[in-house]
C-alpha cells in the first residue's frame, strides 16, 4: 500500500488521537474508516449495503441469548457484529451511533424474548454531485 502524509492542525490531531484511543484503534485506521465511505467509487458502497446489513441482523440473532441477560427491554445498536451502544429511545440511539461512527451500516433492535415481526430495510445514502 502506498502511504501518504496528511497534515492536521495539532488540536484536530489530538481530538482524533483521543477518539481512536477510546475505540482502541490507531489514528490512521480511524481516519481510513471515516474517509472510505466518502471516497468510494460510485455504486461501490450500495452493492455492499445489503450483505453488511444482513450480517448485523444475523449477529443480533446470534447474540440474542447474551443480549437478553444484559439488555432486555432496551434497544441495542449492532455494528461490526457487536453491540456498540444501547438505550431506551431508538431514535436517540441512532443519533448516538451516527455521532460515534458517521454514516455506517448498523442495526438497531429492541431486545425481547419474542422479537416482533418486522420488515428490515436498510437505507442507502447517495451523494448528488
Amino acid at each position: 500500500m502506498r502511504q501518504n502524509t496528511i497534515q492536521l492542525p495539532p488540536n484536530l490531531y489530538e481530538v482524533l488521537r483521543r477518539k481512536a484511543a477510546a475505540q482502541q484503534k490507531s489514528p490512521d485506521s480511524l481516519v481510513i474508516e471515516w474517509l472510505a465511505p466518502h471516497l468510494e467509487a460510485d455504486g461501490e458502497r450500495s452493492r455492499d449495503v445489503i450483505p453488511a446489513f444482513e450480517r448485523e441482523v444475523a449477529a443480533f440473532e446470534a447474540l440474542k441469548p447474551s443480549l437478553l441477560a444484559q439488555y432486555e427491554g432496551q434497544f441495542v445498536a449492532i455494528y461490526r457484529e457487536e453491540v456498540v451502544a444501547s438505550g431506551s429511545d431508538k431514535l436517540a440511539l441512532s443519533r448516538k451511533v451516527r455521532e460515534m461512527y458517521g454514516p455506517i451500516i448498523y442495526y438497531i433492535e429492541k431486545v425481547t424474548a419474542e422479537t416482533p415481526r418486522t420488515v428490515r430495510m436498510p437505507s442507502v445514502w447517495t451523494a448528488k454531485a
